[in-house]
């Protein structure tokens, strides 16, 4: 009878554990990816899909030009795992467009450390026909408190030939582009070369 017994409690056992492994192999299979997401700001300011039209005009050529999002593109990039790596993939976005001549924007998460969550790096150019086809190139880091690595004004509210926009950030390298939270690029000015300002949007994100 204790025989019995023993082996009815052996039983039970290797049924527990045999449950036990396969909700482990379950909860694995099920489990979602970590993914490192660019940072929300760069997003707001940046990213929008495709078929967005924005219409500029320059007081200096007394010209007008239309800027298009022909291509949009979020990606799943992810490196071999090492120690200390905590998410499988970081979030890259690419962007392609016509503004002036023609633009090319690459946005993606710095690294995948989780202090590096909710970071950008962003690779942007245009091609500018007023001046010579030159590349007019904008690229920064941005933090995941929001800390940018180049010169940057914020106005809460800017006014804009009497239209006010809220949240402007101003990258001043030699060039200074204003950028308003979903709205996108609302001036381009170089002194003495080109002021492109924004007329008419028709924009998603």
């Amino acid at each position: 009878m204790r025989y019995l017994k023993k082996r009815h409690q052996n039983r039970n056992k290797s049924v527990i554990v045999i449950v036990t492994a396969i909700i482990s192999l379950i909860g694995a299979s099920c489990s979602k990816e970590h993914i490192a997401p660019v940072n929300q700001l760069v997003k707001d300011l940046f990213c929008f899909q495709e078929g967005s039209e924005w219409t500029y005009y320059d007081s200096v050529s007394g010209t007008t030009t239309i800027m298009s999002i022909l291509e949009y593109n979020q990606i799943k990039f992810g490196y071999p795992k090492p120690y200390g790596k905590v998410h499988d993939f970081g979030e890259s976005i690419e962007i392609r467009g016509n503004f002036l001549t023609d633009f090319d924007v690459k946005i993606r998460v710095q690294g995948m450390e989780k202090e590096d969550k909710n970071t950008a790096i962003f690779g942007g150019s245009y091609v500018s026909p007023t001046s010579n086809h030159s590349s007019i190139p904008l690229n920064f880091k941005c933090d995941q408190n929001n800390n940018f690595n180049c010169s940057i004004t914020y106005f809460a509210e800017y006014d804009l030939n009497g239209i006010i926009y809220k949240n402007v950030y101003v990258f001043d390298t030699n060039i200074q582009f204003y950028v308003a939270k979903h709205v996108g690029l609302i001036r381009m000015l170089k002194t003495d070369d080109f002021d492109w300002v924004l007329i008419n949007k028709n924009v998603k994100q």
